[in-house]
């Protein structure tokens, strides 16, 4: 599981929590710039504002950058905004080989408390053999519960409260 905050026009990580302790495990790198196109996190906050500011945010990443990750990472603006389109339908993000080959997520937005205001993300990802999109169906009620406590824990943060 891994959490990011939205800081100015990008997500951050700052916090994850690893499940498998040997065997398989999924481990992306940290300290980077998240490229929102090809990550869940990255859906699921474009997902959450208006068209107008998706796109731009897209366009300060640019999609050049798509190359670099899995062969499901959206390389048209019309594939990315699809995938947008169909996140704000389902409430939460599911990424199949965007990342990276072989692995798949799933992502919903974390708001303040009190707030529509997204304040960051929520994600669970692993090998796309085991994170099928029957199985992230069946989390999906569980990550948003995740994502609701964490709204409720902002609640009085003095990081949160300058917002």
């Amino acid at each position: 599981m891994r959490l990011t905050i939205v800081e100015g026009n990008q997500l951050i990580f700052v916090a994850k929590a690893q499940g498998a302790r040997r065997g398989l495990r999924y481990d992306p790198d940290t300290g980077h710039d998240i490229y929102l196109p090809a990550t869940a996190n990255g859906l699921c906050w474009l997902a959450s504002v208006s068209e107008e500011r998706a796109l731009e945010l897209v366009a300060l990443q640019g999609l050049d950058r798509a190359n670099d990750y899995g062969p499901g990472a959206p390389r048209t603006l019309r594939q990315l905004m699809d995938q947008v389109e169909a996140t704000r339908q389902r409430g939460y993000a599911m990424a199949f080989d965007i990342y990276e080959a072989g692995t798949s997520a799933m992502a919903t937005v974390v708001r303040l408390a009190g707030s529509n205001d997204v304040i960051g993300s929520i994600s669970i990802a692993g090998p796309t053999t085991r994170m099928t999109q029957e199985r992230m169906q069946a989390m999906a009620p569980a990550l948003q519960a995740c994502a609701e406590a964490l709204a409720l824990a902002s609640k009085g943060s003095p990081m949160f409260s300058r917002r």
